[in-house]
């Protein structure tokens, strides 16, 4: 847990608390006024991603019961891809993840996978890794840590799969289509107030800053405004335009990045 905010976030009388956990999975905890606390942060809308909410970042995986699927999510900062299959097939299974960032397969069990990546700029490598799952085999996994959890990763899976195969998050939702981007959010800070004066507290959340390199990521790494509705939060970044800026200063010639 990184920062965590104290307020009363439904105007009930008792105080809440929000947690912020970088890119894992947070909690929004209701208080009763007894000392107790119940855990509401899947039904208020601040999943890091709206199409895709249970992508976040935890410690354990999706139960998968062997349902037949190639299962997509995050744990312990690497992504996980997950073949499962009650049959065997002569269609394969696969496809390519591209992101911009170094990374290494820490894992490939029936899976082919390579990495091919290039030097966009110094520090910045976009890498792109093939993979194949082996179809004769009921199941295979492959695990890829990137070096920047916060960077999106876009997946590409080949046509033949069908899209109720594949299941995203621990609510293993299905894609719209076989290109498809995931997004973690690097929530840092937080602060609280009644923006639009209706009486319920709205909050905003600050983003890291990619290690100085903000500017690489600018389109995905805005900090976030929430207004609170009452018994959920809708989030108004792209209203708001609440862009990161960073500039440049030197103390004892080595670069810092404000934001």
């Amino acid at each position: 847990m990184l920062d965590n905010g104290i307020v009363d976030i439904n105007a009930d009388g008792f105080l809440d608390i929000y947690t912020v956990n970088h890119t894992a999975l947070s909690s929004l905890l209701l208080g009763n006024g007894q000392g107790t606390f119940r855990d509401i942060y899947e039904y208020w809308g601040l999943h890091h991603q709206e199409e895709f909410p249970g992508l976040e970042d935890s410690l354990v995986e999706p139960e998968i019961k062997n349902e037949s699927g190639l299962y997509i999510f995050w744990k312990e900062r690497q992504i996980h891809i997950k073949f499962v299959s009650s049959k065997k097939s002569a269609q394969s299974v696969s496809g390519q993840i591209t992101l911009h960032s170094p990374v290494k397969i820490k894992s490939n069990f029936n899976c082919e996978a390579s990495i091919e990546s290039n030097l966009l700029s110094p520090g910045i490598k976009k890498t792109h890794i093939r993979f194949e799952f082996d179809t004769e085999q009921s199941k295979g996994r492959l695990v890829i840590q990137p070096d920047m959890a916060a960077a999106p990763v876009s997946f590409h899976i080949e046509s033949q799969t069908p899209l109720p195969y594949i299941r995203i998050g621990r609510y293993q939702l299905n894609p719209s289509s076989h290109h498809f981007v995931l997004r973690l959010k690097d929530r840092h800070g937080t602060a609280w107030s009644d923006w639009n004066r209706d009486g319920l507290i709205d909050l905003a959340i600050s983003n890291g800053g990619f290690r100085g390199k903000t500017h690489q990521f600018s389109l995905y790494n805005n900090n976030e405004i929430f207004v609170n509705l009452g018994k959920k939060f809708n989030q108004v970044s792209d209203l708001i335009q609440m862009k990161k800026t960073p500039r440049r200063f030197f103390l004892n010639k080595f670069p810092k990045c404000l934001y």
